[in-house]
């Protein structure tokens, strides 16, 4: 099975995850409690994806100070984790970051934890831009019944107000006339949900409280230990400049998918490469995610039993799953991805329904499932198919969803109709994987 690695960036609110998820935390651009002279004159932003649960951060600043010495009071905010075990009030510093260090001008900074006034509230909406340290002995996490409750709300008794709250590493940033140069690092445990596997949240926006409002010159670098080597990006960040690989092979296929969404698909990760970006006058709209998508594309979707999906037919016969456009080609995917051209293709639309598709056991949990002669539990059996350990599965063409209903009318199953054997039977929809073309 293909493993995959994605970035896909904004997902509309980086604090507002399903509940099915368990959110760590995100990365965060330094930024300054108050300030209106100094700029950022240039960023490199490193993200590894480390084996196992964690990924690391580093990254190098240039800050220029265009007027004499002067001391600004910075912060790296953290977003408080979601659906994790934990309590805001009980620690200050936060449970799913380590290593977290600053150097300016190569001299090491000393930071204090603290607790700041989060900039989504649990309806997700910005409560504005100020870094605002919270006061402990006022703000308490005993929340009274008839405000919502989540593990870093903090309530004030004295103003009958609730906030939420995510963490702060604050430390005081002396610059010199001139260039600073800060150098930051950290690493974090990843998130994850069942439809990815990790997640690596990094806000970029905060960037844009410099003086500047932007990043003079900016490098996103991506480097993966992990053994998934396909992403996907949002083009609406990136799209000033694009794609390449240092030390390494790979494609980047821009592409439009059928929300309309721009995105860039890059494929073939070599070993030992890394993904660079670069561009001058950064002023990002959007903040970044790294998400694992081996549930995402339609060939891995393992939770979504989906009934339909485009596909993309070339007049020599060929059958694709459609990706997206890009430029006078569809970008499709079977057993691998690539570029279809346009000219005699075009886009269908497969479905269950419509007697289109295969069959598979659903997620290789079931070892054998029943074909009935009817679309009822209480039919009679009439074939049964196997998966077998280290085997391809068993595919099957659909013909069709038939439902099954009890005596007051209500579903009760939907069955998916096949032939097996020469015979017309019905398995079970919930127990089946459909998917539009065969890959196996």
């Amino acid at each position: 099975m293909k493993r995959l690695l994605s970035i896909i960036l904004v997902i509309k609110a980086v604090s507002a995850f399903a509940n099915d998820g368990v959110y760590f935390t995100s990365g965060n651009f330094l930024v300054p409690m108050q300030e209106s002279s100094i700029s950022v004159r240039k960023e490199i932003l490193t993200i590894t994806i480390g084996k196992g649960e964690m990924a690391v951060v580093d990254v190098y600043y240039e800050f220029y100070n265009p007027d004499s010495t002067k001391t600004v009071a910075m912060a790296f905010e953290a977003a408080a984790p979601y659906n994790a075990i934990y309590d805001i009030s009980k620690n200050i510093s936060h449970p799913y970051i380590y290593d977290f260090g600053v150097e300016m001008n190569g001299q090491k900074l000393e930071y204090r934890n603290t607790l700041i006034v989060s900039q989504w509230g649990s309806d997700s909406r910005d409560i504005g831009r100020n870094i605002t340290s919270l006061d402990l002995t006022e703000w308490k996490n005993d929340i009274p019944d008839e405000y919502y409750d989540t593990p870093n709300a903090l309530y004030n008794a004295r103003l009958d107000s609730v906030i939420y709250a995510d963490y702060g590493y604050m430390f005081e940033a002396v610059f010199k006339p001139g260039i600073n140069v800060v150098h930051h690092t950290y690493s974090y445990k990843m998130s994850y949900s069942i439809g990815y596997k990790y997640n690596i949240p990094y806000r970029l926006t905060p960037a844009t409280r410099w003086a500047n409002s932007q990043i003079d010159d900016f490098t996103l670098r991506i480097k993966n230990e992990n053994d998934m080597d396909y992403f996907i990006s949002n083009d609406a960040l990136f799209s000033a400049a694009p794609f390449s690989f240092v030390g390494g092979g790979g494609c980047a296929y821009p592409f439009v998918d059928e929300y309309g969404e721009h995105n860039t698909l890059v494929a073939g990760y070599g070993e030992g490469a890394v993904l660079e970006w670069h561009t001058k006058n950064f002023a990002p709209q959007f903040d970044m995610n790294i998400i694992s998508i081996d549930n995402y594309l339609p060939s891995q979707c393992k939770y979504l039993n989906t009934w339909a999906s485009k596909v993309v037919m070339t007049p020599d016969g060929g059958l694709f799953r459609f990706i997206g456009t890009s430029g006078d080609n569809y970008l499709v995917e079977a057993q691998d991805y690539g570029l279809v051209s346009k000219e005699g293709a075009r886009v269908e639309t497969f479905s269950a329904e419509n007697g289109q598709g295969i069959l598979t056991i659903k997620n290789r949990e079931f070892k054998s499932v029943n074909i009935r002669q009817q679309p009822t539990t209480k039919s009679d059996v009439i074939g049964r198919i196997k998966d077998t350990r280290g085997k391809l599965p068993v595919v099957l063409k659909c013909l069709g969803v038939a439902e099954e209903r009890d005596v007051n009318g209500c579903l009760e199953y939907y069955w998916y109709k096949v032939e097996v054997n020469g015979k017309i039977g019905y398995v079970r929809e919930d127990i089946m994987t459909w998917n539009a073309i065969d890959t196996y």
